[in-house]
């Protein structure tokens, strides 16, 4: 309740009166339902008007919320010594509020060069983890809370952003109130209410210069963009985008909610560094539950869903639903290193992939001999074995056990095996053709971009004088080519071909 002619409130629940401004704040927290007694919560403050309205204003409200409270502010080396004074105002604004504050300095511009980011997603991505660590540091384990201060416009310009790059469901839900650890208390605050609010509290904040700068998108976005839609459009364009995301957020959460049941129900097995999911249960499901299930399974072993678009879902989606399809795809690099995605002839695996597996990339054809040690080639292992037909049931089930996927061939006695790169003018006789194929054909019915051929080998039989004859059995974790046979033939080919020997190849993601 607001009293007349006065721009403060009564608050029947603390039976006093309050600043309008403190009191949505205070109800936030309150109604949230994210906020207990005896919790501490990390206010992120940049010494700019929003952040320093939420640390005054949180302040002034903590008491009734049995809160505790740090701040913490990073220094991102990008602007000198106004920079500088940034640091030293919110130093001096926590001192006078008795509010403790961790203060982090940074080289954000080689942090960006180094990490081949934009100068802006540097600095957030180290904020974010700095803001991390002081949560884990201050509050109590499994009640990690970081307030932000993105107000209605921050909001607004973000989902038009997303909007304009052809973003999903999700991406016109951005900056949500609540999304732990983070709590958004004044994202339905608009910047004329925090300016008001510090107006009528007297309290003084910084101003980044750098917003006035059109170099960088967002600022293009809030100072040209968002007020020509409003003057051609909607005066009220940011509350209206901002409504937007308000419809958008339960139908996003009911689709993640199914596709979490749809993860679990298809999950084979999981750790911290990989998850195994049963491909045919996978690519049962509608193919919006598929992608979701698929991002779902990404975010849980990567961490983060950054550079992961629809580009990448896609391709990852439409190469399960071909039958038969073997690959590995190595996702963008993430804060926590290299991920790869491996499709098998029955699992999709989302594995954190070691560094060094990455450098086994094949430069020369070996002679892979039958019986011998496991040979790694890229980030497959291939195990090729030579054994009597009533032996195949009892090998084919020992390998498939090990996680390995077989393939059976006939081959006469004096045949080599070779596994080597495809070269330029290779072509194989694949299954269900009469004819040959172009190896850079069947790559391309398969969407393996040109830079990621090497990852599956051509297993090549050569044989006659000098092994001059050669043939393309198969290309490994793709495509197999009419010499590879199936199980069920196995003992019927076995007796009409008596002077081959039977020998089955087995592969598996490579295990380091």
């Amino acid at each position: 309740m607001t009293w007349p002619g006065s721009s403060m409130c009564w608050c029947p629940l603390w039976s006093e009166t309050i600043d309008p401004f403190e009191a949505s704040v205070l109800a936030f927290l309150t109604e949230c339902g994210k906020i207990e007694a005896g919790d501490t919560a990390i206010i992120a403050i940049s010494g700019g008007a929003d952040s320093v309205a939420l640390l005054h204003a949180v302040n002034a409200v903590k008491v009734h919320l049995g809160l505790s409270i740090h701040a913490a502010h990073m220094e991102h080396g990008i602007r000198g010594e106004e920079s500088r004074a940034d640091a030293s105002f919110t130093d001096e604004l926590c001192a006078s509020l008795d509010i403790p504050i961790a203060i982090e300095s940074a080289d954000i511009p080689a942090i960006a060069v180094k990490s081949k980011r934009s100068v802006q997603t540097a600095a957030r991505v180290t904020r974010h983890s700095f803001l991390r660590e002081e949560a884990a540091r201050h509050c109590k384990p499994g009640r990690e809370r970081i307030l932000i201060a993105h107000n209605l416009e921050d909001r607004a310009e973000t989902i038009l952003m997303n909007a304009a790059r052809g973003t999903g469901l999700d991406g016109l839900c951005a900056m949500p109130a609540v999304r732990l650890p983070y709590l958004r208390p004044i994202v339905g605050k608009s910047r004329s209410e925090v300016l008001a609010y510090l107006g009528r509290v007297g309290q003084a904040f910084r101003t980044d210069r750098s917003n006035a700068d059109k170099h960088y998108a967002r600022n293009k976005v809030r100072l040209d963009v968002m007020p020509a839609l409003a003057d051609a459009v909607n005066g009220d364009v940011a509350g209206a985008l901002c409504r937007l995301a308000e419809l958008c957020e339960p139908e996003a959460a009911l689709l993640n909610e199914l596709a979490n049941n749809h993860l679990k129900a298809c999950t084979v097995s999981r750790n911290a560094a990989a998850l195994w999911i049963s491909r045919p249960n996978f690519v049962s499901a509608h193919i919006a539950l598929q992608r979701r299930a698929l991002r779902l399974a990404v975010l849980g072993i990567r961490g983060s869903l950054s550079d992961i678009g629809l580009d990448e879902t896609s391709r990852i989606v439409d190469m399960a639903a071909l039958r038969g399809t073997h690959t590995v795809i190595t996702l963008p690099m993430s804060d926590r290193g290299t991920h790869q995605i491996y499709l098998t002839e029955t699992q999709i695996g989302v594995l954190e992939t070691p560094s060094k597996i990455l450098r086994l990339v094949p430069t020369e054809e070996a002679e892979i001999v039958a019986n011998t040690a496991k040979v790694p080639y890229g980030s497959l292992e291939i195990e090729i074995q030579r054994l009597n037909p009533s032996d195949l049931l009892a090998t084919q089930a020992a390998l498939k056990s090990a996680g390995f996927e077989t393939y059976l061939l006939l081959l006469e006695t004096t045949d080599r095996l070779y596994l080597r790169a495809w070269r330029p003018g290779d072509r194989m006789r694949p299954s269900g053709m009469l004819g040959t194929k172009k190896l850079q054909d069947v790559y391309t019915d398969y969407k393996v971009r040109s830079a990621d051929r090497w990852k599956y080998p051509v297993l090549e039989r050569r044989s006659g004088v000098e092994l001059a004859e050669a043939e393309i059995l198969a290309i490994i974790g793709l495509r197999n080519s009419a010499s590879v046979i199936p199980a069920s033939q196995v003992a019927t080919e076995a007796e009409q071909f008596p002077a081959r020997e039977l020998t089955i190849v087995g592969v598996r993601p490579l295990s380091i």
